[in-house]
């Protein structure tokens, strides 16, 4: 199995710049959809202990990314401390030989590798034991109305209403193919392209909550820049890159914290195995049998307060909203984030404000179209596409292209 480098210096890149030196800028969660010791389920009220008062946490915009197909094995299997599993691993290929995992530099696209297995997915499908777009509505509404990606319209309430009614600024910005689209165009006088969102953060003009979103179309050429497979992962690293910049020189940057994660693990391994959480009403009804977490996905928060380590808490994509939950004191959705660790306990409110390190990533395009689709077809960013027309054709998308 594949695996992404996970510590070292990447061939190709500056020197000096490498996955473990942006990480240690960051604090590295074991994965939003993670597994730590103790499965208990805490309520929100017992969450915010030891924690500051909201209005004290410094804490005035919450901006987060999610990127494609990547578990947390995968990715920082590597990562010297992090409970990752990696080195010395075999497994059977499809004809049955055993093949031992290794770094993917320095072919950091992978053409001629099949994409992952996703048959997992199966009959255990629930809740966020899923694909795409249920983690996503999971990462906006606590909940899924569906357990495979489809493109039906949702009326599921989100972080987005609890943000209106509370008449707090809140600003979704995508690179082409809309999630927000699965709602019309409800969210249209929230949704702006994503060179907005670097103008914005740049001049001080950040909403309180901020959804950045990747290129999510011809993944299955190899040329997306959401790090699925068989795209270059360095084009998703430019994007990142992006983001990080942006938000790090920010005059905002001091009141800011940033969280990147990943939906889902794509069929990638993981050695952890995943808990289970209560089922919202919305999984009942699309008939969900368990409430099964993912397997565990990277994420890295970053923070002027978070401190340089690897937490060992147990989050999952409700995490987030639980974070913006507690900051501006929202009701919440459902009782999966009524109930999930609040990402802000990953924080260190008492540690000296810490400035943002520099890195110089290069923008690219890198990588070229893959000779013959060896991804697992992703016509559902295509279909979304096409249903949220109104929204893509109202907005200009800036001329931001981070590979072909």
């Amino acid at each position: 199995m594949r695996t992404g480098n996970g510590g070292g210096q990447r061939g190709g890149t500056p020197q000096g710049l490498s996955r473990r030196r942006f990480l240690q800028g960051a604090t590295v969660t074991a994965g939003l959809l993670t597994l730590g010791q103790g499965h208990r389920v805490r309520t929100a009220a017992a969450q915010t202990d030891g924690l500051p008062e909201p209005e004290d946490s410094g804490i005035e915009h919450i901006v987060w990314v999610m990127m494609e197909n990547r578990s947390f094995d995968h990715f920082l299997g590597w990562l010297l401390g992090a409970d990752g599993q990696q080195a010395g691993v075999t497994y059977p290929d499809r004809m049955g030989v055993m093949q031992p995992t290794h770094r993917l530099a320095p072919d950091f696209q992978g053409c001629g590798h099949p994409d992952s297995d996703h048959s997992y997915l199966g009959s255990r499908i629930a809740s966020v034991m899923g694909e795409s777009f249920p983690n996503r509505l999971y990462q906006h509404c606590a909940q899924t109305d569906r357990l495979r990606n489809t493109d039906t319209l949702t009326t599921l309430p989100t972080i987005w209403d609890r943000l209106e009614d509370a008449r707090l600024e809140g600003r979704y910005y995508f690179s082409d193919a809309p999630f927000l689209g699965l709602w019309g165009t409800k969210y249209l006088s929230i949704t702006r392209p994503f060179g907005a969102f670097l103008f914005e953060a740049l001049t001080d003009q950040l909403p309180q909550v901020a959804f950045v979103e990747p290129r999510f179309l011809d993944n299955t050429s190899g040329t997306s820049g959401d790090d699925h497979p068989v795209a270059d992962i360095r084009n998703g690293e430019a994007f990142l890159a992006l983001v990080y910049t942006a938000i790090t020189r920010s005059p905002a940057w001091g009141r800011t914290v940033l969280v990147i994660t990943y939906d889902e693990g794509g069929g990638f391994f993981d050695h952890v195995p995943p808990p289970e959480r209560p089922l919202p009403a919305a999984d009942l009804a699309a008939r969900a049998t368990d409430g099964l977490l993912g397997f565990r996905v990277p994420c890295l928060l970053i923070a002027p307060s978070a401190p340089e380590a690897v937490s060992s808490l147990v989050f999952d994509h409700t995490s987030v909203l639980r974070l913006i939950e507690w900051r501006w004191q929202l009701p919440p959705l459902t009782v999966r984030d009524e109930t999930a660790t609040n990402l802000a306990e990953a924080l260190d409110f008492n540690m000296p404000r810490r400035t943002a390190p520099k890195f110089e990533v290069p923008l690219g395009p890198f990588g070229a179209p893959c000779g013959s689709a060896t991804a697992v077809a992703a016509e559902h960013w295509h279909r979304l596409l096409t249903l949220a027309q109104d929204v893509a054709h109202r907005i200009k998308i800036p001329l931001i292209n981070l590979g072909r």
